[in-house]
């Protein structure tokens, strides 16, 4: 692996560079406008991109709670409950249980290098079958959190948080809040809504409609645009772009190239049966060292790319 160019290698610790753009960019997005009028949107990072964890963590759980409205994406989903476990005492895996998470889920998975991949390739065309069960992504949150945790009802989740979905049967994108009429959700029900890839996890089947991962489906573009331009000031993890326009801050997710490529790494590392040792480093530092931003502290601005659009 040491062979392959730096942004395609997943055996060194994160890079200090991209911990020092989120905070950054961060900064500048708490600069810019009140908490009640600002909003977060999280993009869908793949299986092995967890940086929402540190933005989460820069950001602090006093203002987890201020902002207006956070918008999870796809295995975002995992960081905000996870943040939301943590702060509430649910959060149930040490340091060594993070350095073994990629690892454990991947026997979960039954992964055998190179097999596994083209088996569950050829059993998806030949039978049109999910590879893998949905319970597994509801397994990843139960590793992380506590059975209490995940037996929560989404009623009882903080008023700003919404998580997206696509209802498969009526063939539209719906968010999942509590408010909403899938409030009686519990919260590994929701994990599997919002993170099972129709390709990939079986879906969660729920009152007669089919829930999955809404980043799969097309027009979910559609859908950030209009929560871009619902809020005053808008902070976008996203996986592509980085700066500013109008009312909107990108922060890009990761330091991989373009963010087909980190996904596609990504799913190639953990369905090869290979470690993903950044992986586990983010998660570590977002859950275990990160520190809310002062922002009566001066931040030094030396990231070129935090006014260039990609």
């Amino acid at each position: 692996m040491c062979l392959l160019p730096a942004q395609y290698r997943r055996s060194d610790p994160v890079n200090p560079h991209l911990i020092d753009r989120f905070r950054e960019t961060t900064t500048r997005f708490l600069e810019r406008g009140s908490l009640p009028d600002s909003s977060l949107i999280l993009d869908g990072p793949g299986l092995g991109c967890p940086t929402p964890i540190l933005l989460l963590s820069l950001l602090g759980y006093q203002r987890f709670r201020e902002l207006g409205e956070i918008h999870s994406f796809s295995a975002s989903s995992y960081a905000t409950l996870g943040f939301l476990a943590m702060h509430q005492g649910q959060f149930v895996s040490d340091e060594l249980d993070i350095k073994r998470f990629n690892r454990e889920n991947q026997k979960r998975h039954g992964i055998i290098p190179l097999w596994t991949l083209l088996s569950k390739t050829i059993q998806k065309i030949i039978s049109r079958k999910h590879p893998f069960s949905g319970e597994l992504v509801e397994a990843a949150l139960r590793y992380l959190t506590s059975e209490e945790f995940c037996s929560m009802k989404v009623s009882q989740l903080p008023k700003n948080l919404f998580f997206w979905t696509y209802n498969e049967t009526r063939k539209k994108f719906c968010k999942i809040h509590s408010e909403s009429d899938l409030k009686d959700l519990t919260l590994s029900q929701l994990i599997r809504a919002t993170t099972s890839v129709s390709l990939i996890y079986s879906p969660l089947s729920y009152r007669g409609f089919v829930y999955s991962d809404a980043i799969s489906w097309p027009g979910v573009r559609e859908i950030f645009r209009e929560l871009r331009n619902q809020s005053q000031n808008c902070l976008f993890l996203h996986m592509n772009q980085q700066g500013a326009q109008g009312q909107t801050i990108y922060l890009k997710a990761h330091a991989s190239g373009s963010g087909w490529k980190r996904v596609f790494v990504d799913f190639l590392y953990f369905y090869l049966g290979f470690n993903n040792l950044e992986y586990a480093d983010i998660i570590i530092k977002g859950f275990f060292e990160g520190k809310p931003i002062d922002t009566n502290l001066k931040v030094k601005r030396h990231s070129p790319d935090l006014d260039i659009h990609e």
